[in-house]
């Protein structure tokens, strides 16, 4: 039914309503950008986002286009472990997008520095891919897009040998570990509710890692 591909540059326009519409749900997002003009400045922030990603040696994308229909139904994000200097540009937390009218930076910043201490806990400066994003249009999310789409950036990652780190909700957590990922840690944040200026709710994160299976060589078998 899906087709995994890398994104062309008219995909990436996409790929950023894919990213809004499959985060929606999402209080962090609403607690980040909570006006429509805030969430405007988002949307046109990752069509530029994913343009980007095209180009860096840091990044990585696939996409999953219908087969039958041709449009793209999801797609995977992940940052490899070439050139922190380039992991920097274009993220949403370190990006001229926090002083946009209506984000709240505060929670941007908060956010990252509590994602950034975590994954170092975790890897202590070992090699891995990070896996951002796995997004799928709500059309599309439970006919396998997303599994297909993870399976792909694992089996890059076991070509290479190298781990697969990310970050996810606690919803979420299960269809990770049936891909082979395992809790390692977490993080929470207080929050506003959606029309809501103060702290009033937690929002938590669960840190997942993936390792590939060892290689065998030639002289061994």
């Amino acid at each position: 039914m899906f087709e995994i591909l890398e994104p062309c540059k008219g995909d990436c326009q996409h790929m950023a309503e894919i990213h809004f519409k499959a985060m929606h749900s999402n209080p962090l997002l609403h607690a980040q950008f909570p006006t429509e003009e805030s969430i405007r400045h988002l949307e046109t922030f990752l069509g530029r986002h994913y343009e980007v990603v095209r180009s860096l040696a840091a990044y990585r994308a696939l996409i999953a286009k219908h087969i039958t229909y041709g449009c793209v139904a999801g797609f995977a994000c992940w940052e490899t472990d070439i050139s922190d200097g380039e992991q920097e540009h274009g993220k949403a937390e370190d990006s001229d997008l926090r002083y946009s009218k209506g984000c709240r930076k505060e929670y941007l910043e908060q956010y990252a520095a509590l994602a950034a201490n975590a994954e170092k806990e975790v890897m202590r400066g070992e090699p891995c891919y990070h896996l951002s994003f796995v997004c799928v249009h709500p059309d599309y999310q439970g006919q396998g897009a997303g599994t297909l789409l993870a399976e792909a950036v694992l089996s890059r990652a076991q070509a290479r040998s190298v781990p697969v780190y990310l970050e996810s909700t606690p919803e979420a957590v299960r269809i990770y570990e049936r891909l082979g990922f395992v809790a390692v840690g977490g993080f929470e944040m207080e929050i506003p509710r959606s029309g809501a200026n103060t702290p009033t709710e937690k929002y938590r994160e669960v840190c997942m890692l993936w390792r590939p299976s060892p290689q065998i060589s030639s002289d061994a078998q």
